[in-house]
């Protein structure tokens, strides 16, 4: 079954419709009637390099991609996230397959002379620190919705997770990095039955945004 989404983007705020963008996205996810147990059952390596490299060829501003990910799958790694979880998230985390850290790169322009060499864009990014910060913000919020995007293509099942302590995780992470947490998604491969299929869901949604366009008319 598949799921389209629609969301409402406005030009002076664009932070709120990549976040509505990911709201979307993950009810989307709640919406095709998956269980919620992961199955123990590991996501081959290739494939997760895979999604990353068809995540990274979605656009971003600048092409800035601000995007890190941390792939954590053994049960090491999952002890030194656990303390930083809420309570609530510790059984989903703990039990699934790969739980990915994505991150943004305070110092991603470094990088600008190779991903936008036809201007320079590094200088401006250095010379305000508030505009690559909130740069990195919003393009790797972008960049974890393409990667949830890419997962799903890929036929992985893919969860997004936000109640977590991010102080926390770049303390047992990033110290000392340039390297921030957003967010972390929660992967395995996919054999697990759909439970409803979605074949109105699309069309609902398409009415639904009708709706609010014509109240705004």
């Amino acid at each position: 079954g598949d799921v389209r989404v629609t969301t409402r983007f406005v030009p002076q705020e664009p932070f709120t419709g990549l976040m509505g963008v990911l709201h979307e996205t993950g009810q989307a996810m709640y919406d095709l009637g998956l269980p919620e147990a992961w199955r123990d059952q590991p996501v081959p390596r290739a494939l997760l390099q895979q999604v990353v490299e068809v995540a990274m060829a979605g656009p971003t501003a600048t092409n800035s991609q601000p995007m890190r990910i941390v792939f954590v799958e053994s049960a090491q790694g999952k002890e030194r996230l656990r303390a930083a979880l809420h309570a609530g998230n510790v059984a989903k985390m703990m039990s699934a397959p790969v739980t990915a850290i994505v991150a943004y790169d305070l110092d991603f322009h470094v990088h600008q002379a190779r991903t936008f060499p036809h201007r320079d864009v590094a200088t401006g990014y250095r010379a305000d620190p508030a505009h690559a910060h909130d740069t990195a913000l919003r393009n790797s919020t972008l960049q974890g919705a393409y990667l949830m995007l890419a997962a799903r293509a890929l036929g992985l099942d893919i969860g997004p997770m936000s109640g977590f302590h991010n102080e926390a995780v770049d303390a047992e992470f990033f110290a000392g990095s340039s390297l921030r947490s957003i967010a972390m998604r929660e992967v395995e491969d996919e054999e697990r039955p759909r439970v409803h299929e979605l074949a109105g869901h699309a069309v609902d949604l398409g009415r639904r945004h009708a709706a609010v366009e014509q109240q705004r008319g």
